[in-house]
């Protein structure tokens, strides 16, 4: 008996999609003008991103389910840390050449990144542990960082260097050992106690 819908959900690909949806509200309130909501969105992104393999690795699924869970990864990935990040910086003023030059750039080296990363993940040649270039994920990291800092300091270039250096190491042919599930949860808990010490500091 055929199914009524394509598509796999499992739990993981079900956390995958949240992280998808996170990714589409940032795009929509960075374009609206919020980009703060945006920076939010993309790190809740993270989370989701962060926990999907985790739970993944715990269910017994087939190979096409497995196949379909590292591609349906990826192109949640260049939506949520490839255009998410591109549209939060052009809505924070950056949409000069250079800049529009730089996104390009980094989006460009998104997609070599995943695809690599796919092709790797087909031939079963991934050494176990490490990443190979860093992920593209990391930049959920790095734009907040750069986005609270800015709103001290005023360091409003040091976006394009943060995407312009964050697309070079997606391509370059460095090992990066892959963080364990402590530490996932330590980066979780930062990013959701920096979101509330943000949001109450600029209450008050």
């Amino acid at each position: 008996m055929s199914k009524k819908f394509i598509g796999i959900y499992s739990k993981s690909d079900i956390l995958t999609l949240l992280g998808l949806a996170f990714a589409m509200l940032g795009i929509f309130s960075s374009m609206s003008g919020n980009p703060r909501y945006g920076i939010f969105c993309l790190m809740f992104a993270a989370m989701c991103d962060g926990f999907d393999g985790v739970v993944a690795r715990k269910l017994q699924r087939s190979k096409a389910a497995e196949f379909y869970g590292v591609e349906l990864d990826s192109l949640v990935d260049i939506v949520s840390f490839g255009v998410l990040p591109v549209v939060i910086g052009w809505s924070l003023g950056n949409n000069g050449i250079l800049n529009i030059l730089i996104f390009v750039f980094y989006i460009c080296c998104g997609v070599i990144r995943l695809a690599y990363f796919n092709t790797l993940s087909a031939e079963k040649s991934s050494e176990p542990g490490y990443f190979a270039g860093m992920p593209i994920t990391t930049i959920a990291i790095l734009l907040p960082l750069v986005y609270f800092t800015s709103e001290r300091f005023n360091f409003t270039n040091g976006y394009r260097f943060v995407f312009l250096i964050a697309g070079l190491f997606f391509i370059l042919n460095i090992k990066i050992k892959k963080p364990n599930l402590a530490l996932r949860i330590l980066l979780c808990a930062a990013g959701v106690l920096a979101i509330v010490l943000y949001t109450i500091l600029n209450l008050s």
